[in-house]
């Protein structure tokens, strides 16, 4: 059942940012002003894994690891926190500064609340 609800988050959350990706393109043919920030990290947890996020302004977030599209995700700003719901369900929380996102907990899809993270630091 767990499996089911998981597949079907990613699938909301999949239609949504692509729906959002098409609604924000018509009558611009210039996506990238929709752009909020991009931010790359190397992972201090997982060898060798190289990540991209670019935040848009509608609330979506692309991701990659080491150059390759995985689930996105969305987002929200409570104060200075931002808060990730990633399509697998995880939750990262973070602090927005001037130039990086400081991940100050994050849940795992099961459920696990972990302490400290990374630094996400903005390119653009």
């Amino acid at each position: 059942m767990r499996t089911i609800h998981h597949a079907f988050l990613a699938l909301i959350l999949s239609t949504f940012v692509s729906a959002s990706f098409a609604d924000e393109s018509k009558g611009s043919s210039d996506l990238t002003s929709k752009v909020i920030g991009t931010y790359e990290f190397k992972c201090a947890f997982e060898k060798n894994a190289h990540w991209k996020f670019i935040f848009y302004k509608n609330g979506a977030l692309q991701r990659w690891k080491n150059g390759k599209l995985v689930p996105p995700g969305v987002w929200s700003l409570e104060g200075n926190e931002i808060h990730v719901k990633w399509a697998d369900t995880a939750k990262s929380v973070g602090i927005v500064n001037k130039d990086s996102i400081k991940i100050q907990y994050w849940i795992t899809a099961n459920g696990k609340k972990n302490t400290g993270g990374n630094t996400w630091k903005k390119v653009k």
